[in-house]
């Protein structure tokens, strides 16, 4: 499945702008191995929230280059995980899944008031629910050997205090062997371009894992894909 063909689907649910990116982003996963797997899945999209579920597979593959990964896309195929990603002679597959929006978010604050004050928003425990939710759903697709579930939000009302709390429940259960972590990203960390954290599985990871958690969770989601496109293959 060719790029230009991804490119002509996507741009029937994107604007001009976010249309260019993601044509100078597929250029890049071109040269990553099942690169048309992922464009296949783009170009079969009938909606924006499935595009947008298949470009958080997009964006968790850039990061993982830019952080130094070879990235495979689909390794074992369209019914196996998203991503393989492989660095210092070890591999970890990834499955990415995204939290589509749901609910506004919070309020906007009105800036012109002495004390300007952030209302309530969200709800906590539904939200931690449906965390917990998307992360579970994701175990059976991850097999035994070492794995990574990525996050994508979208949805406004949830926030990383309620993923991080969905993990701590899941780790209280019997969770798949090889679990690493749980890696959270969104655009709505400011005022850099997208915080990225890293929640572990196990009470403790090798030397290897930890220094893996460490740059994940020292990076941001643009620059990390903007030293992929820069280090392209």
């Amino acid at each position: 499945m060719s790029m230009n063909k991804a490119i002509r689907a996507a741009a029937k649910f994107l604007d001009r702008r976010e249309v260019q990116m993601y044509r100078t982003w597929f250029c890049r996963i071109g040269a990553m191995p099942g690169a048309d797997g992922l464009f296949a899945r783009v170009v079969s999209g009938t909606d924006k929230e499935t595009l947008l579920d298949h470009l958080a597979v997009a964006t968790h593959a850039l990061i993982f280059a830019g952080l130094g990964f070879k990235v495979c896309i689909e390794p074992a195929g369209k019914a196996g995980p998203d991503l393989a990603v492989s660095r210092d002679g070890h591999t970890a597959v990834v499955e990415v899944t995204r939290f589509r929006p749901m609910h506004p978010g919070p309020p906007m604050v009105d800036l012109t008031r002495v004390n300007p004050i952030l209302l309530e928003y969200g709800n906590p425990s539904r939200d931690v629910r449906k965390a917990v939710g998307k992360i579970y759903e994701k175990f059976s697709q991850i097999g035994d050997g070492e794995a990574i579930i990525a996050l994508w939000n979208d949805e406004g009302d949830l926030e990383k205090l309620e993923v991080e709390m969905a993990v701590d429940d899941l780790r209280q259960s019997p969770f798949p062997s090889g679990l690493l972590f749980a890696v959270y990203a969104s655009r709505w960390w400011f005022p850099r371009a997208g915080q990225i954290l890293c929640f572990p599985f196990p009470r403790s990871l090798g030397p290897r894992h930890v220094r893996w958690q460490q740059e994940l969770e020292g990076s941001f989601v643009g620059e990390a894909i903007q030293r992929a496109l820069e280090n392209a293959v």
